[in-house]
């Protein structure tokens, strides 16, 4: 290039063209939700280090009201006005105005809503967004989703009303990142890590005083989890940060398959619902019964060949070559096959 337009020409085509659109995000640890996991795992570990019997976080609405500004508001009612192109014509209709001004205001606010928000019957949000697309407001992109929510935002468009009024206690003007992250992924998260501990997500009573004088105490109810004796000693042993996707898919579907194969046999007809049920019966951890419902399809059409020898004949042999005892591989084969058919209790009597 020869001149700097020309440089920032290159520039610019080489980022959004070349870059940014064609690849985006891509796949790494921590993307998505990954990041809030994370951090809860490391809250988690710090709980139990210093035996805290709870950890407790914000709602979202608090996080709102602590960075609340012209676009992230709590509000307790949102009155919304639709003007659509059709409402500008029948105005135009009735009232005969053909001017060049009218025309202007059919052309920028034709296919728009007037989304008012009021806490406690006081204005906090007064502003013209798009039914679709996005508009600009004090330098920041603004679409209906983005302030209101998908639901909020599809009951609107929907709607065979001009006019409409919202009401409720959780309203928001914007803030849908928090609703995400603190109504929602981190509970999600929580239980997900709480349920082998025998803990959930539930509610706690705070007391918190207030920093200005006289200083007073009051109660709050905050989302919390229970930190168990079980959790603390499982926690401090280690958490994984995380794992490879595709490999962990790799090292499932075989044995899956496998067992697939073996189960239907020379059915006709072999459901996932048939599938699910025998793995329950070989006594398969929910984790793995949930990845086999989810890898189904894959599995189903996995064609296994192997000559890998199967658990027991995998024992037999140690027993031939003395290496364990006949209690021992009794046990050994209680545990690969999970007993639970007679053909493998006729292999243990044998054995004994």
């Amino acid at each position: 290039t020869d001149t700097l337009e020309e440089a920032k020409e290159f520039a610019t085509k080489y980022y959004y063209v070349d870059i940014a659109k064609p690849t985006g995000v891509p796949n790494a640890p921590f993307k998505g939700n990954g990041w809030i996991e994370l951090i809860m795992k490391r809250m988690l570990r710090h709980a139990s280090d210093n035996n805290f019997d709870r950890i407790a976080w914000t709602t979202s609405n608090q996080q709102i009201d602590r960075w609340k500004n012209d676009l992230r508001q709590n509000v307790d009612q949102i009155q919304w006005q639709k003007i659509t192109k059709e409402f500008l014509d029948d105005y135009i209709e009735e009232t005969g105005d053909t001017g060049t001004l009218m025309d202007k205001v059919t052309d920028q606010y034709a296919n728009t809503v007037i989304i008012n928000g009021l806490k406690n019957k006081e204005n906090k949000f007064n502003q013209t967004i798009p039914l679709e697309g996005e508009t600009t407001i004090n330098g920041q992109k603004v679409t209906l989703e983005g302030l209101l929510g998908k639901q909020m935002a599809t009951q609107i468009r929907n709607s065979n009303k001009r006019t409409g009024i919202i009401e409720g206690d959780d309203l928001t003007i914007g803030g849908q990142g928090f609703k995400v992250v603190y109504d929602f992924a981190i509970k999600k998260i929580l239980n997900k890590m709480g349920k082998k501990f025998g803990a959930s997500v539930d509610q706690v009573n705070l007391e918190i005083s207030e920093s200005v004088e006289p200083r007073y105490f009051k109660y709050v109810t905050q989302p919390s989890i229970r930190i168990t004796n079980l959790m603390k000693d499982s926690v401090q042993k280690g958490q994984p940060t995380f794992r490879i996707t595709e490999m962990a898919e790799k090292n499932v579907v075989t044995p899956l398959a496998k067992v697939y194969q073996e189960q239907k046999g020379d059915k006709k007809s072999y459901t996932k619902k048939d599938f699910e049920q025998d793995l329950a019966k070989l006594g398969y951890s929910e984790d793995m019964i949930k990845t086999a419902k989810d890898l189904f399809g894959i599995i189903r059409i996995k064609q296994i060949e192997t000559t890998e020898p199967t658990p027991i004949e995998k024992e037999l042999k140690k027993l031939q070559e003395r290496q364990i005892t006949q209690s021992e591989i009794k046990n050994r084969i209680k545990r690969a096959y999970r007993l639970g058919s007679n053909e493998k209790e006729k292999e243990i009597t044998k054995l004994q």
